[in-house]
C-alpha cells in the first residue's frame, strides 16, 4: 500500500504482513521463536551493561604508573561518577600451610604480617589519578583496604591501624570525607 498526497513528502510504503496461526503446533513453534528472541535480547542486554561497565585488569601492583595506564584505555574511569578503589593485602602472597601450622595461625591470616604503608602506594596513585571530585573539590570516592584480622588473642588490630593513617593522611590531603 502506497500513499502519497503531496509531492513534498516521500512516498510511505506500509506493508502487512498476516500469519494465521492454524493449529497448536504453529502456534507452539511461533512461541518457541518469540521466546528466544527475547532471551537473546535480555543475553545481549546484559552483556552490552557488563561491557561498558566491568573491565578486568590484571596487574602485580607493583607499579602504580604502569596500571594507571591499563586503566585510562577504560571509559568508565574518566566519567564523573563515584567509584570504588580496592586493595585486598591479606591475598597478596600465597598461603604457606606448613608455616602457618607450625606457627598455629589461623588460616584466614595472610602470611605476611608485617604491614607497611608503602604496600598501599599503588592503590594511592591510582585513586588520586581518577578520582571524582565535586565542584567544592571535595571527593565522593570510597578507598577500600582489606586487611588480615587480627589473632583472637589481641585486643586490636595493628594492620588496620597502619592501613586507617595512611588513607587518613591521603584523604586528608586531598580534601576528602573519611568515613
Amino acid at each position: 500500500m502506497t500513499h502519497s498526497n503531496s509531492t513534498s513528502a516521500p512516498d510511505v510504503v506500509v506493508q502487512v504482513t498476516f500469519a494465521a496461526i492454524e493449529n497448536e503446533d504453529t502456534y507452539k513453534a511461533k512461541l518457541q521463536d518469540w521466546t528466544d528472541e527475547v532471551k537473546k535480547y535480555e543475553k545481549d542486554s546484559v552483556d552490552t551493561f557488563l561491557n561498558g561497565h566491568v573491565s578486568i585488569i590484571v596487574d602485580d601492583l607493583q607499579d602504580g604508573k604502569k596500571l594507571i595506564k591499563k586503566l585510562a584505555k577504560i571509559p568508565v574511569m574518566h566519567e564523573p561518577k563515584r567509584k570504588a578503589f580496592t586493595q585486598d593485602l591479606g591475598n597478596q602472597v600465597p598461603c604457606d600451610w606448613p608455616k602457618l601450622k607450625k606457627r598455629r595461625l589461623s588460616m584466614f591470616q595472610c602470611k605476611d604480617l608485617a604491614f607497611v604503608p608503602e604496600k598501599l602506594d599503588c592503590l594511592i596513585e591510582v585513586y588520586t589519578r581518577f578520582r571524582t571530585e565535586t565542584e567544592t573539590k571535595d571527593c565522593e570516592d570510597t578507598l577500600l583496604v582489606m586487611v588480615p584480622g587480627a589473632p583472637p588473642n589481641m585486643p586490636f588490630n595493628k594492620t588496620a591501624e597502619v592501613a586507617v593513617r595512611a588513607t587518613t593522611d591521603v584523604s586528608q590531603f586531598k580534601n576528602c570525607k573519611q568515613t
